[in-house]
């Protein structure tokens, strides 16, 4: 069985949800620490002057440590509103756009505590638009321990997978030999490689960017293809 693991981000990029494509298992790592200035609480859009962030602000005074499932979101800022009037203003004009801006809309009606459960359910928003069924499930869900190789090891054995694919970034620090000691297939998904070009508003083509970039530009069945199609694996053999 095929399982990938990743930390839920905000309104990901492509290549997230065609590594969950290319499983059989996808298990959100949200126990581990949280980090500022990552993707967890941000992500692009395009507008006519580059790309701007889209970010959700986090309570971090007094939490120099704190994972991502406790991650409290500073409801102090009316993001909400403001992501969806920079949603709204720089993709009204794309052709799918009244087709899908009302899913966004819905989940920020929503009053959220915790990033972890805003990105989880924007995730399988999208999962769902898409058709992409795959068993989801949260690592804070399991009952593992560990760091790095260790940790990953023992989420794989905890829903019985016995291949991993893995995201490119973290052959940094994986201990590959320790995935052949225990009789597991590891896989490099490499997307980032040949990220796929697709019509875009506004001049040149920008890639990394969130997937509603993809979705408002070309819609369900453009974006299920793009995300189904266009992948590069590469193996650990040892």
């Amino acid at each position: 069985m095929k399982c990938s693991i990743n930390q839920p981000t905000y309104l990901p990029w492509i290549g997230y949800f065609n590594l969950i494509y290319n499983s059989d298992v996808f298990v959100f790592l949200d126990h581990v620490q949280y980090e500022k200035n990552e993707w967890i609480n941000r992500n692009k859009i395009k507008t006519p002057n580059g790309f701007l962030y889209l970010t959700v602000p986090i309570k971090t005074k007094g939490k120099s440590v704190q994972s991502i499932l406790d991650a409290e979101i500073d409801r102090s800022k009316d993001f909400k509103r403001n992501h969806l009037k920079a949603i709204r203003i720089n993709y009204n004009k794309a052709r799918f756009f009244n087709e899908f801006y009302g899913i966004f809309e819905e989940a920020y009606e929503k009053e959220w505590t915790f990033i972890n459960d805003l990105n989880i359910y924007l995730i399988k928003k999208m999962l769902e638009v898409f058709g992409i069924n795959r068993e989801i499930i949260r690592s804070s869900e399991l009952s593992v321990s560990g760091a790095k190789t260790d940790l990953v090891i023992n989420i794989l054995k905890s829903v019985k997978a016995d291949h991993y694919i893995s995201n490119l970034g973290s052959k940094n620090y994986l201990n590959e030999d320790e995935f052949k000691k225990n009789n597991i297939k590891l896989e490099y998904h490499n997307y980032s490689l040949s990220h796929p070009q697709y019509p875009q508003m506004y001049g040149e083509f920008i890639p990394f960017l969130s997937i509603i970039d993809l979705l408002f530009n070309c819609g369900k069945e453009g974006t299920r293809y793009i995300i189904n199609n266009n992948i590069i694996m590469t193996n650990y053999d040892g």
